[in-house]
């Protein structure tokens, strides 16, 4: 951070010294939030992520300070440094809160599916899906109360919810679960694991899962009024071969509609 001068050289090893350590606090956080759960560690975590999100952002913006700076010197014309830092690093802080104002605002994305040979009982009907809502440290119970909420006024016929639910951090999972009980639609809940389910052994997340009412789809199919569903665990779709032996056993029928919930490989 001795990008535009520093005045005084004790400031600039403070400075240093500081970003440093905010550098850091995510792991630190992280490794606590993989062991604990308690206020404390949720207030530790939860800053090092905003932090690590701002950071991004940050580094953005002192690439458009150079920029920004630079490109006008080509045509001989210099600009005050401090009121580029300025501008460029409060834009970079805006993004971030818009960011995050963005991640808690909960929206719902309406999509017209047509699929072949679909049974004429589910012409009309809405399927739900809820994925990727990653509860943990930082997204809790009050989060997952506000989804069900939405979910309860748009009373959709089915809930698909592929992969994610929890970080994989340690959380009570039975607690944030819970909030799912309040909510039940016409058709059932359906869940598969995610790659954060699996970051320990995912058992303790299907069976609060199962507690608060929603069927694990454990790598088979089931059919709902003629519509074909399958359900295949994150881990066992990044195996090709695998994925491929669980298609093949489950048997679908290729003359009627079908539907796959599969979490989508990552890198």
């Amino acid at each position: 951070m001795y990008f535009w001068g520093a005045p005084d050289y004790s400031h600039a090893v403070e400075l240093r010294i500081g970003l440093a350590v905010l550098s850091v606090s995510f792991v630190a956080g992280s490794l606590l939030a993989y062991q604990y759960f308690n206020p404390l560690i949720r207030a530790i975590y939860t800053i090092a992520s905003v932090w690590l999100g701002l950071v991004s952002f940050f580094f953005l913006a002192a690439c458009a300070c150079w920029i920004v700076y630079g490109a006008p010197l080509l045509f001989g014309v210099h600009l005050e440094k401090r009121a580029v830092a300025g501008v460029c690093f409060g834009l970079g802080l805006l993004a971030g809160i818009v960011a995050m104002v963005n991640a808690a605002w909960i929206r719902v994305v309406r999509v017209s599916v047509n699929l072949p040979n679909l049974p004429a009982a589910w012409r009309g009907r809405t399927a739900a899906l809820v994925s990727d809502l990653h509860l943990g440290h930082v997204r809790n119970t009050g989060f997952l109360r506000r989804i069900v909420s939405k979910l309860s006024r748009l009373r959709p016929d089915v809930l698909f919810i592929p992969g994610d639910m929890y970080d994989g951090t340690k959380v009570d999972v039975d607690r944030l679960a819970k909030p799912w009980a309040e909510f039940s639609a016409p058709l059932g809940s359906y869940f598969i694991t995610g790659n954060h389910e699996q970051f320990t052994s995912p058992a303790k997340y299907l069976d609060a899962v199962r507690q608060a009412g929603i069927r694990v789809l454990e790598n088979e199919k089931i059919v709902l009024d003629g519509l074909q569903i399958v359900g295949v665990h994150y881990h066992d779709s990044t195996n090709v071969e695998r994925f491929r032996s669980i298609l093949r056993q489950v048997a679908l029928d290729r003359n009627v509609a079908s539907i796959l919930l599969v979490q989508a490989r990552r890198g």
